[in-house]
This record gives structure tokens, C-alpha cells and sequence, in this order.
């Protein structure tokens, strides 16, 4: 069964990152360990939070890294789950946020052993958690000062300012035309899907509302109906409905 190209396409590195360049030197900072600072990645959803949030999860825990990404073949790379953690990695979801688990998490940081590395929390969708929540995790970061907190946020607002100033912010909502389009022709060469014009190309990036999720929804839904990357494409409703929708979440 093949895998939807959300999935196969989903990035394992940060070489493998659309519109990486603006936010390279903050990765860089931060897996070079010259800040340990909270990192908060926001965006829309489909923007690629969660994926960039694993791939950077995975390279600050792994053993045999290959330049700037992780190997994704050593124990701490293979059992990390931004859903349930990994190797000296608490993970947990915004929305499982409350007072029991923040408490257990406090006695998981004052037991777990801090020996030559610094130890990662990650909470996926951040501000899914009750505001009073999110206080209590203020106090938490402050008397772990030594542990990398890593999270993800759609909605900023959601989040009180006294968390988000204590973070280093990495935005995905900015990606540029031109790392989209050559993004675009990439998946469409080894899909063989036909590029009819570089105007149905821009028209697909805007309809797409700069999405890389919901750009390989609807490459996937022009592949399936036998067309091209043109304007009748683009105004076939399985196409335009995918156009809409939700890489990499």
C-alpha cells in the first residue's frame, strides 16, 4: 500500500526542509547548544511545525549525527516520537496538559540523572493547553533551567506573554514563492505529473495559500485524476478541495 505524499514526502533532515534558509542560523544556534533558551516554532497548520519540531528533537538527541541532520539510524533517532518521547526526551501534546501532569513531570526532572547532556521536553500544540496550565509550565522551565524545551503553537494568542518572552521563536508561515515552486517541481518530476504553464504554477501556490501540506494534497489529487499542473486542473473539484485542506503535521 502506498504511503499518501504528506507521508512519503515528509522530511527526515533539515537538508530536506523547504524555505530553510530564513530560520538556518537560529537551527544552527541551537543544535550548536550556543543557546538553550525555550524554542517555540509557530505556523499554520500544514506548515510543517511538528516535522521540524522531530527533526530537531532527533538531532539534539542523536549519537551519529551527519552534519546539521540527524542520522536517523542510532537508538536515540529511532525512538523518538514527538507523540511519546524517546531517548533522555519527555514528549507530550498541549492538549494532555493538567495539573497531574505537569506535577509528574516535576518529579520526572527532579529524579531523571542531567549527566553531560541537556535533556529535552517537547509539547506538541502548546497553546491547546488551559491558560492555567501554561503558568504552571512557566514555573517549571524557570527551576529547569537546564533542560531544552521545545514547542509548537498555530495560534500565538493562546499563549500568555510571559511564556512566549522566555522563548527563541522560529515562524514557518513566511515560505517564499521561489523555495515553493522549486519544491513543486521536485515532487512533480519524480511523480511525472506534466507542468503545463509556470502560471497554473504560481496559481497553485497562492490557491494554496503558501501550504506545503496542502501543495502535496493537491499534486496528489491532479496525479490521481490523469492531469496536469494547468488551469483546468485547478478548477477540477477534487483538486480545489484538496486546495483547501490541511506538509508534514
Amino acid at each position: 500500500m502506498s504511503s499518501t505524499y504528506r507521508i512519503k514526502y515528509r522530511p527526515n533532515g533539515f537538508t530536506q526542509f523547504i524555505g530553510l534558509k530564513p530560520i538556518l542560523p537560529t537551527i544552527e544556534s541551537i543544535v550548536r547548544r550556543k543557546r538553550i533558551a525555550p524554542v517555540i516554532i509557530s505556523g499554520n497548520n500544514g506548515s510543517g511545525k511538528s516535522t521540524l519540531l522531530e527533526i530537531l528533537g532527533r538531532r539534539l538527541a542523536c549519537t551519529a549525527p551527519i552534519g546539521l541532520d540527524p542520522c536517523n539510524a542510532c537508538e536515540a533517532c529511532r525512538s523518538l516520537d514527538i507523540r511519546r518521547g524517546g531517548v533522555d526526551v519527555f514528549a507530550y501534546s498541549g492538549i494532555e496538559l493538567s495539573r497531574n501532569l505537569i506535577s509528574s513531570l516535576k518529579r520526572d526532572l527532579d529524579f531523571y540523572p542531567m549527566i553531560n547532556s541537556i535533556h529535552t521536553v517537547i509539547i506538541d500544540d502548546l497553546d491547546h493547553g488551559q491558560s492555567s496550565m501554561l503558568n504552571h509550565l512557566i514555573r517549571l522551565m524557570e527551576i529547569n533551567e537546564e533542560m531544552l524545551f521545545l514547542f509548537t503553537a498555530t495560534r500565538l494568542k493562546n499563549i500568555p506573554n510571559p511564556l512566549l518572552q522566555r522563548c527563541m521563536r522560529i515562524s514557518l508561515d513566511n515560505y517564499a514563492p521561489e523555495s515553493l515552486k522549486a519544491f513543486v517541481r521536485h515532487i512533480s518530476e519524480l511523480e511525472g505529473i506534466d507542468l503545463f504553464s509556470e502560471t497554473a504554477l504560481e496559481d497553485l501556490i497562492e490557491l494554496s495559500d503558501r501550504n506545503p501540506r496542502s501543495i502535496l494534497n493537491a499534486l496528489e489529487a491532479i496525479k490521481d485524476n490523469g492531469l496536469s499542473i494547468s488551469q483546468s486542473a485547478l478548477d477540477n473539484q477534487n483538486v480545489r478541495d484538496n486546495l483547501g485542506g490541511d506538509v508534514y503535521e
